[in-house]
């Protein structure tokens, strides 16, 4: 299907099939995905897919920092920031059996050959597999730390996830954390976890939740500020230091 311009961008457009009854939409880095039901007819899904493309790209035009995310993807002979050090993808090998390696902050992935598209797949899972299992530890420790110096809640879970709208979340005693969240500066990085970590005691954004959050970081509204003004573009191709 061919792409669509929206805010300024353009978006490649990919259909999905699912055996549900509702046809959805939604932005995931340079892509809209139209997610159908299988057993519509073929009038149907091209009438639920031109429906969905209008929608979408009204709100994208609308709000286009809110919707555009920049792209999980991961090339080889690249470097990036993740949580606070430079992580270093060399070339990646082949072999009839994929492998993965974390030495030190270089990630080393032998994959199954295959067409770009499908080695590219491959490299992105592996390498968000890679960063989730050893960068696991590390979380956990600065969550504690945090906990420690401002809470002393304790009793928490942490998990990593690759939700795509929220930073993080919190429900029960776990605190869950989108992967994407750990490309950005450590200070931003600190806002997000303190701010789940103060949810353990007020469940909502109310006037004690700001209250609780503000006494432990006096400044979360620069960094909060931050985050809205540059979380779209928070990747692995960019950068950022604050």
């Amino acid at each position: 299907m061919e792409g669509v311009i929206a805010g300024g961008r353009e978006y490649r457009v990919r259909e999905e099939y699912s055996r549900g009854r509702i046809a959805s939409a939604k932005v995931a880095g340079d892509e809209i995905i139209v997610r159908l039901p299988v057993r519509a007819s073929a009038g149907d899904k091209a009438a639920m897919t031109r429906s969905l493309l209008d929608r979408i790209i009204r709100k994208v035009n609308a709000d286009p920092c809110y919707f555009y995310k920049e792209p999980m993807e991961f090339s080889e002979h690249s470097s990036f920031w993740f949580f606070d050090r430079i992580v270093s993808l060399p070339e990646v090998s082949y072999g009839r059996r994929s492998r993965t390696s974390f030495i030190g902050n270089t990630i080393y992935i032998r994959v199954r050959e295959g067409t770009p598209s499908e080695v590219r797949g491959m490299v992105n899972k592996a390498v968000v597999k890679a960063l989730k299992r050893n960068f696991m530890p590390l979380v956990e420790e600065r969550v504690r730390m945090l906990d420690e110096s401002s809470f002393r809640f304790g009793n928490w879970k942490v998990r990593i996830g690759k939700m795509e709208s929220v930073w993080g979340s919190c429900s029960g005693r776990r605190l869950s954390f989108s992967i994407r969240l750990f490309f950005a500066p450590g200070k931003i990085i600190d806002y997000v976890i303190m701010h789940e970590l103060a949810h353990l005691k007020e469940h909502n954004h109310s006037k004690r939740f700001w209250e609780l959050l503000g006494s432990a970081m006096p400044d979360y509204r620069e960094r909060r500020t931050w985050l809205r003004k540059n979380g779209n573009m928070v990747g692995p191709s960019k950068m950022h230091m604050l």
